[in-house]
This record gives structure tokens, sequence and C-alpha cells, in this order.
């Protein structure tokens, strides 16, 4: 046999064991999924990439799971991603300093003087979480109040009716009031509402086909309603309306899409090196709306939802330049151990 045929030879057989490594990690896949949601565990959806390209795509459970009008939910169905937004906001807040039109040392009190210890709170510090503001979703009346809408004003006042939990960049602590105020001054400065920004700025860029800002859930639209088990069925939630969440969570998206936004902002489609570098550099558990996800010795970066029954997950490996994202309507087990389950699969039977 000659060289070239022992080289076509081995290539075929590159191919046809990288083929059946990828049959089995589906097998696997679906047959851990597929009982999480014969056991009420979990119903949702995930794709996953790899160098942009999809792997593997699946879908359990339902878009409405009510008595009497039970809808399989598809591989297209939409989900609130909850937190999994505030990237989405961390990066359009990157490009606007990398084109100059804010700094990362801008103080609050340039845009709302009147809340709390606006002219010590930088932007930076709210994008990693070190503002001290405190988090208007743990307000006390919050469940009386999530399902009204609210104008710009009634939240101002809202989160300006707390003192600060810390000192600015003492420390961070979790605030969804950062990326409340956040999309507000992306507003400010863009002269355009949130919605058709995010749309300009990252959605079309990314060439996303199912990513919006949300409002009231509308299953007509292939949306999904949110759930918790018990009492042998699915229980549907209450939704907070999207005008209290705003720039920390208000889109709606697919897993696909999700995929393809982080494969778009790791091949600098979306920000220069340098911002994605900002973004990805977390201290004390946050980078600039990243969040980093330890896996064996392996490290994943992206943000993880979570509200009224959506949970969400976003990771992107860059050395292997693997995404996996997840978005579920009903989920019954910590969203980490899923997630490292499909991982555990992947990278048994992927060489990435």
């Amino acid at each position: 046999m000659t060289m070239r045929k022992w080289m076509i030879c081995g290539a075929l057989i590159l191919i046809a064991t990288i083929m059946q490594a990828q049959d089995n990690m589906r097998q696997r896949l679906d047959s851990l999924l597929n009982a999480m949601a014969a056991d009420n565990r979990a119903m949702g959806s995930i794709c996953i990439s790899h160098a942009g390209k999809v792997i593997y795509h699946h879908t359990t459970g339902f878009s409405s799971a009510d008595a009497g009008n039970r809808i399989a939910a598809q591989d297209g169905s939409k989900y609130r991603i909850a937190s999994v937004t505030k990237m989405f906001t961390a990066a359009i807040i990157c490009q606007l300093v990398q084109e100059g039109k804010i700094d990362f040392s801008n103080t609050l009190d340039e845009y709302y003087p009147q809340l709390p210890g606006a002219s010590k709170i930088t932007i930076g510090m709210m994008l990693s979480h070190r503002s001290g503001l405190h988090n208007i979703l743990d307000d006390p009346d919050y469940l009386s109040w999530k399902e009204t809408p609210k104008t710009q004003d009634e939240m101002l006042k809202l989160i300006g009716k707390y003192p600060l939990d810390f000192t600015p960049d003492a420390k961070s602590s979790y605030s969804n009031s950062n990326f409340v105020l956040l999309g507000y001054i992306i507003e400010k400065v863009c002269k355009k509402p949130y919605s058709e920004v995010v749309h300009d700025r990252v959605i079309a860029k990314a060439g996303l086909k199912n990513t919006y800002y949300g409002h009231k859930t509308d299953i007509a639209q292939g949306e999904c309603y949110s759930y918790v088990y018990g009492g042998g069925a699915w229980q549907r939630q209450p939704e907070a309306d999207m005008t209290i969440l705003g720039g920390a969570g208000a889109l709606i998206s697919t897993p696909e899409d999700l995929t393809k936004f982080i494969d778009a902002l790791y091949a600098r489609k979306l920000l220069r090196h340098r911002y994605l570098n900002m973004m990805q550099n977390v201290i004390d558990g946050f980078g600039l709306g990243m969040e980093q996800f330890p896996f064996g010795e392996r490290v994943a970066y992206g943000h993880h939802g979570n509200i009224d029954g959506y949970f969400s997950m976003l990771q992107y490996f860059p050395d292997d330049k693997l995404a996996v994202s997840y978005c579920s309507n009903g989920l019954m087990i910590p969203i980490t151990d899923l997630i490292n389950g499909v991982l555990k699969i992947v990278y048994e039977e992927g060489d990435f």
C-alpha cells in the first residue's frame, strides 16, 4: 500500500472513531436528560457547540404543562434567561468604554446622584458587584409588587430607599440593582431604549434569531411558562414583570442562540481582546458581568440565571472552544449538578 493510501486509510479510521465517540456521547446525554424528565426532575433545552458548530441539541418537557393545555417543548422553544442577561449588558458597557463614550471610572452620581453612595460607586464596581448597592430583589415586599410594571423613576426610588450594604469596593456581593442601573445608563448614553441597544449592539452582530427583550410569556410565540413540581404535577409560577428586571434579567432566548452569543464574544466579534479579558478577570467570584466555573482541571466562563422557576446556564471553555448552554422552565435539582453531569459525558467521549 502506498503512503498516500495509508494516509487516506488513517484519516478514514480517525473520522470513524470521532463519529462513534459523538454517537456514544449523544446516546449517553439523551439517556441522562430523558431520565431526569421522566422522573420530573428537569425539563428544558440544552445546546453544546465546539468551535462554533453545534454538536448536540436536546429538549425535554413542556412549554405549557398546565392541565388541559399541555404543549411539548421544541428545540426552538424560548425561555427567560434571567441573569445570563447580565453578560449582554456587560458586553454593551465594555463596547461603550472601548468607543470612549464612558469609562469604568465614571461614578454613579454622573447619572443618578440621588442614589446612596453615588459619588463613590463606579461603573466598574457595579459590573463586578462591588458597589454595595442593596439587591432590590431582596426587598421584603418584592413578591407583592414583582408582577406590576414599574417605571424607571419607581425603580430608582425602590433602589434608593436602602442604604449601602457595605463601603463601595470593600468586597463583592451579588446585587441585581447594579445591572438594572447599568441598563438605565446604557439608555442614557445611547439615547435609545435598552431593548433597541441590545438588539443593535449584540443580538444582530452575533446573528441571534430568537433573542429579544422580554414581555409577559406568550406560548403562542414559542415561549415557555415556568414551573415547580409538587403535589404530583408541575405547578405554574408567577412571573416578574420585565420592566423590573431590565438589564439585569429581561432577555428571552434559546440555548442555541446563547452558544452563538458566547462563541461570537470569544471570536472577538463583539469586543476587542483586552475587554474580553477584563470581563473574565474574576476576583472574589465575579468578573465584569461574568462568572467562573471550574470543572476538574478545566475552567469555563459565563453566567447562570434563576428567577421565577426559570433556570439558565451558559459556560465557555476557551482552551477547548466548547460552549454549553442550558435553559430550563422546571428544575428540581441544582443546575450545576446537571451541567457537571453533562460535561462529564462530553469530556469522556470527546477529544477537545
